[in-house]
């Protein structure tokens, strides 16, 4: 599946529903299901000013799945600039639709542009896992785990 890194909040607002136009200053062919991955990288101000605290909202993660419709060029008559992007002349708008939100937000690293992410799935099942948190004594640790299998999964 394809993927797009977002900084933050810009991917937590798509995941919400909220943003459905990604706005970028280059077209983009590719139409269809794209993960999209919240960033490292944290815009503090825009997250203080659409109701996230930007030392708690996720990072390095894939937060949702949308589909892409299309990709505009501003100005377009059946788009209409919102709050979450930049909808100056000659910028291009992705179109998007949200498929799912991610409850439990995989880990991954991003990349620029558009970039191959591969869903982990179990070794031993071959379904979706889940990242959670594993509590041992004093300490923690991120793991993936398996609803199906009920254990954490080594995945492929």
């Amino acid at each position: 599946m394809k993927a797009l890194t977002l900084y933050q909040p810009w991917a937590s607002l798509i995941a919400d529903g909220i943003k459905l136009i990604e706005t970028r200053p280059r077209s983009l062919s590719y139409r269809g299901t794209l993960a999209i991955h919240a960033g490292q990288k944290v815009d503090r101000e825009a997250c203080l000013q659409f109701g996230y605290d930007p030392d708690t909202i996720q990072r390095g993660a894939v937060v949702a799945i949308v589909h892409m419709a299309d990709c505009v060029q501003f100005p377009h008559p059946m788009v209409e600039p919102d709050p979450y992007g930049n909808f100056a002349p000659g910028r291009y708008g992705y179109l998007l639709e949200l498929l799912e939100k991610l409850e439990t937000p995989i880990p991954a690293r991003g990349y620029q542009c558009l970039w191959d992410w591969k869903e982990p799935r179990c070794q031993q099942c071959g379904g979706p896992v889940e990242s959670a948190v594993a509590v041992d004594g004093y300490s923690t640790a991120e793991i993936l785990w398996c609803p199906k299998c009920r254990k954490a999964a080594p995945t492929k």
